[in-house]
Order: structure tokens, then sequence, then C-alpha cells
């Protein structure tokens, strides 16, 4: 799990899956559709709270191109799954765009980004995390049953599998 700090204590969080053989890295995150405070609660309607607009989910390789850059992060190992690195970045691009696709209102104390990391961490593993840093919202979903995967729980060996966290 990566976590950048927002403000006091509060994080934001996003998954880092990394290949056990190669060290190559891959995250997932989200965020509002606006990076705007604007409009009110009766926004809500109209896709989001207050309105930031619909959770927006984006993956990409980790690396200083990615929007929540390596340099600028505290991380925390979540655990090994025993799927192919290639098979947990195709999850973690299924799982953003199911949620892209369900337009779920983004609320700053969640539903949020943090729910989001949580939620495909669930998804891959069949747990929830436990995070080690403050992360409102991330309590707060459940895997969507329109994924195209099932959850492989965690395993002590890390030979050939991907690490899921950091």
């Amino acid at each position: 799990m990566g976590y950048t700090q927002v403000v006091g204590e509060q994080y934001h969080t996003f998954v880092i899956l990394t290949d056990t053989e190669t060290g190559q890295q891959f995250a997932t995150r989200a965020g509002p559709t606006t990076n705007s405070f604007s409009g009110s609660a009766s926004d809500a309607g109209s896709g989001g709270g207050y309105g930031f607009g619909p959770i927006h989910a984006q993956t990409g390789p980790y690396d200083s191109s990615f929007i929540d850059q390596p340099n600028v992060v505290a991380t925390q190992s979540i655990g090994t799954i025993p799927t192919d690195y290639s098979q947990a970045v195709a999850n973690a691009q299924n799982f953003a765009n199911v949620t892209n696709a369900n337009g779920i209102p983004y609320w700053v104390l969640g539903p949020n980004s943090n729910s989001y990391a949580s939620t495909f961490t669930e998804s891959l593993t069949g747990t929830r995390p436990t995070l080690e840093h403050s992360a409102p919202g991330s309590d707060m979903g459940t895997p969507s049953s329109d994924l195209n995967y099932s959850p492989t729980p965690l395993v002590t060996s890390s030979s050939g599998n991907t690490q899921c966290g950091q």
C-alpha cells in the first residue's frame, strides 16, 4: 500500500503491485473526477459529493510518471498473492474499469481513494488490509460482482508471485 499525506495525520492510499522475480511495479489509485471543491450536498445527484464528481480510477507503471510518485510516499507491505504479475496487472485494470463504469460518487470521508485502494486489495486477496496510517474511508466498499476475477489468499512464499502493497 502506498501513502501520501493529505493533511495532518490523514493519508491518501493507493496500491503498488510488485513482481517478486523482476521487481517490476504497477500501481492503481483513485481520486475525484474534479480536483476542486464546488457545489453543495444537493449536487450528489449529479454523480459526486460536493461537486467532486464520481471516483476516477487510474492504473499504470509505478515510476516517476505515476501521479503518486515513488519519491513522495510511505509504503506498507500487505503480502504476497500466488498470482502471476501480468494477471495481477490485468486485475488492477479490470478493477479500475469497473469502478469507473459504476460512477460511484466521491466523498471526502468516503467512498473515496482510500475506499478504492482497500477494496481493490480485498478483491485480490479476499481480506481487507489493516492500514498502518489513518486513511478515512478505507473501511468502505465491497468488491463488485462485475469483476472478471476472484480473490487469491495471501501466501508466505514469494517466488513467482506478485507482492501486493509494495
